[in-house]
């Protein structure tokens, strides 16, 4: 792969970790290996099933949460906790107690929970009193796409980062914004 990215300009780390993981996805995996007699995917496909049932990340997550005990506003709807005041979605409004789950290190991951079954019934997000005031919401830009440079790139390159792409898989690393 390294030997395709030789004629390639201007490279940015973010382009090279998604051009490594199309290259392993798409050919690496994919390519028979003398060695073990038989492509990476398919080895791990064939071979015995070691793992054990793992818990989704949400029900993790709720694991590690204090619960806590409020009444709401009847005026708002809104909870305090810990001096943050949380807006209820407006079919819990009407609710004399509720019941929430939130880790103690983050105030943002406030979640409306069941007080029988404690499964989650909505998250709740801190109320932001000027923005509330001008009926202006907060939008989240999700920008996970890295700028291709000017060619030339290897056709072949260009073909593993096209494919990869099309299979709509999350990347298997977390990237980092360059500096």
């Amino acid at each position: 792969m390294l030997e395709l990215l030789r004629g390639v300009e201007n490279l940015k780390l973010a382009f090279v970790n998604q051009a490594a993981q199309a290259w392993a996805e798409q050919d690496y995996h994919r390519r028979h290996h003398r060695e073990i007699n038989s492509t990476p995917l398919q080895r791990m496909l064939d071979g015995t099933d070691v793992a054990r049932p793992v818990p989704d990340s949400d029900f993790l997550q709720m694991c590690f949460t204090r619960r806590i005990t409020r009444t709401p506003r009847r005026s708002d709807a809104t909870v305090v906790v810990d001096g943050i005041r949380y807006e209820l979605p407006a079919r819990f409004g009407h609710l004399s107690s509720v019941m929430l789950r939130a880790p103690s290190w983050d105030k943002s991951r406030m979640v409306l929970v069941d007080p029988r079954t404690d499964a989650p019934l909505a998250r709740l997000l801190p109320l932001d009193k000027s923005k509330n005031a001008c009926a202006m919401r907060r939008t989240i830009a999700v920008d996970n796409q890295v700028e291709a440079p000017a060619d030339p790139m290897p056709a072949l390159l260009r073909k593993w980062l096209a494919d990869y792409a099309a299979t709509g898989l999350p990347p298997a690393y977390l990237p980092k914004e360059e500096i």
